[in-house]
């Protein structure tokens, strides 16, 4: 299952909304769009306006990859799951945010390893995200990831102790 979000923000996303439809039109792939204050209600997808935070958890543990505005809640709850995440910014010039901080969001995650960006979402170039994003970043959740860098530097003291 691929899980979108466009979070709470009172401003539309049409932009992701009508893309990830479209997706879900040609997708074999089961495709859940969470479309909040966006006046385009998906006719392809599974859909829903608003969940609780704990609903939004359980399906971002149980989608495969998660496609979001560049928000910092929903991408520390993907990065939490071990989920790889398409990150779509919303910007201002579209009426989709008051700014354009989603941008430095978004391109700080994609530095560090977290995310792909989509800058101009349509079926295609959220396909090739997903595929990115899959091959990419299918690796352990950043807990995860910690609990790995403390062991490898655990163990390098040890030998440097020992030898």
């Amino acid at each position: 299952m691929i899980l979108v979000t466009v979070g709470t923000h009172r401003q539309q996303f049409n932009r992701l909304v009508k893309a990830a439809d479209r997706l879900a039109d040609i997708s074999k792939e089961d495709i859940v769009i969470q479309y909040g204050s966006s006046s385009y209600i998906p006719i392809h997808a599974r859909c829903f306006q608003w969940t609780s935070s704990q609903k939004m958890e359980a399906l971002t543990k149980l989608a495969r990859v998660v496609i979001s505005q560049a928000s910092a809640g929903s991408a520390i709850q993907t990065v939490r799951a071990g989920k790889p995440l398409v990150l779509v910014p919303r910007l201002k010039k579209y009426k989709e945010n008051h700014d354009d901080h989603q941008i430095q969001l978004a391109l700080a995650l994609e530095k560090k390893g977290y995310a792909v960006i989509v800058d101009h979402p349509d079926e295609s170039t959220l396909e090739i995200a997903i595929d990115r994003a899959c091959e990419k970043y299918c690796q352990p959740s950043g807990e995860n990831k910690l609990k790995n860098a403390l062991k490898s530097q655990l163990a390098e003291w040890s030998r440097t102790i020992e030898g």
